[in-house]
């Protein structure tokens, strides 16, 4: 069974507890359903890859235009795993995890 991952955890949490929460990720269709479940009212989604700092901070414009310029909290949280022999995790996945948790 899959675990939920702890930005959209974290996410839901500050949905229902009144918060105006903008979230980003890569995978839209995740974000959509994110979005519908938390009500857009309360969830605004912002499509980025932490990658690309130019999106990045496009999506935290895009975020605090809606919210009236303000941010009162940050929670940063992205991350990849791959888990195995080595020989069994690809270069391109080593650097997907490099690129992502330590350069990101």
């Amino acid at each position: 069974m899959p675990r939920p991952a702890i930005g959209a955890e974290t996410a839901r949490l500050f949905a229902r507890n009144g918060w105006r929460v903008g979230a980003s990720d890569v995978n839209s269709a995740a974000l959509a359903a994110l979005q519908q479940e938390c009500g857009a009212d309360r969830l605004s989604v912002h499509v980025a890859d932490v990658r690309d700092r130019a999106a990045v901070a496009s999506a935290l414009r895009e975020f605090t235009s809606l919210s009236g310029g303000r941010l009162d909290a940050l929670f940063a949280n992205a991350g990849v795993l791959f888990m195995g022999p080595d020989e069994t995790i690809t270069p391109a996945q080593k650097d997907l995890l490099v690129d992502v948790n330590v350069k990101a």
